[in-house]
């Protein structure tokens, strides 16, 4: 009586950790939109990695020289850090740079759906007719959403109406980039089998990992090889930020903030280095050390479903720091998406509600 007590508290333990990740996350969308004003994408990035670099590195040190890192896996854990690093939140940035907050953090949240339906493709995984269906109906809401703003402007494009787009394309590249790195990961470090991916690897002269490591491990391993690999970009950045223009249709200039802004303007100071923390900190290593505590105690189906809670969480948060608000094609993509999401894990509703009742 007493376990099944102790594994109760845990199970909901573990609810309220997935809780506060979800929480985090869907933060996380306005508060890199609302800081990307003070500071540019790669220079941004490059803080937010060095700041979990600087936290994670002591102990990322020590693990390694308790458990050496076999020198035939170092390349797979760099590749693989790049991959789900840098590239991936490089895309993700420059996507919440030129769209909403809201269109962004909406579009992030199919990632867990299609990365689903991805590995039952490309690693032959096995999945239900309901999440199948479900990944169907998410992407076609996922598409309203990404061309909500041509939709809004009823089919007469701006140049901001562009941008938008644009931005949403860069969030669903790095969904891809993503669901890239998740199945790669698997792959390697689980040995997946898969012909795509047997000869990616032998293409690029990889390997299957020699034996398996921590993901606490592998959080700093991407932690330090993003900030290593963003570090020149940063700097290039920063050296021809003034009179530099990020890319625009119809010769739209966007305001690009320049460090003699940073520190000229009131709070502004103030807002990068919150910002940083934020990314650095609480969405890097704490909602991350929390989410990986807690898929340990429940199913994954239950805890995906924490993901979709996001865009939820971002609505306040965008009002907040950014006055956004929704408009009747983001009610109708999200209801689609929503729709989507039942569909494929109607299953595990039930395992949730029961757990709300004990």
């Amino acid at each position: 009586m007493q376990f099944k007590t102790a594994q109760n508290k845990k199970h909901k333990l573990a609810l309220m950790y997935l809780l506060i990740a979800a929480l985090v996350w869907g933060a996380a969308g306005p508060v890199i939109k609302f800081t990307l004003i003070y500071l540019p994408p790669f220079t941004f990035l490059f803080l937010r990695f060095l700041t979990a670099s600087i936290v994670i590195l002591p102990f990322l040190i020590l693990e390694e020289r308790k458990h050496p890192v076999s020198k035939k896996d170092w390349v797979n854990l760099i590749v693989l850090s790049l991959l789900g690093g840098a590239i991936t939140l490089a895309f993700v940035f420059f996507g919440f740079k030129y769209t909403t907050s809201l269109d962004g953090s909406l579009i992030s949240a199919v990632s867990p759906i299609l990365t689903l339906a991805a590995s039952s493709k490309l690693l032959k995984e096995k999945i239900t007719e309901n999440e199948k269906n479900g990944a169907i109906i998410a992407l076609c809401g996922t598409l309203v959403v990404t061309m909500q703003p041509l939709l809004t402007s009823f089919f007469h494009p701006t140049g901001d109406v562009m941008l938008r787009i644009l931005g949403n394309v860069f969030i669903l590249l790095s969904i891809v980039s993503w669901i890239g790195y998740t199945l790669w990961s698997k792959k390697v470090f689980e040995h997946k089998p898969s012909r795509i991916f047997n000869a990616l690897l032998h293409y690029f002269h990889l390997r299957s990992e020699t034996k398996q490591y921590s993901p606490f491990f592998l959080t700093g391993v991407l932690s330090v090889v993003s900030l290593i690999a963003l570090a020149p970009l940063s700097f290039l950045e920063l050296g021809l930020i003034h009179g530099f223009k990020y890319p625009s249709f119809e010769n739209l200039a966007l305001s690009t903030p320049t460090l003699s802004n940073l520190l000229e303007t009131p709070n502004a100071m103030i807002y990068t280095v919150l910002g940083v923390l934020y990314m650095g900190l609480f969405s890097t290593l704490i909602a991350y050390g929390l989410y990986e505590w807690a898929i340990k105690e429940i199913p994954v189906a239950e805890s995906a479903i924490f993901a979709y809670l996001q865009p939820t969480f971002a609505i306040p948060f965008a009002y907040l720091l950014l006055s956004e608000t929704v408009d009747l094609w983001f009610v109708v993509g999200a209801s689609i998406i929503g729709y989507g999401f039942y569909v494929s894990e109607k299953k595990v509703l039930p395992v949730l509600n029961n757990s709300r009742k004990g």
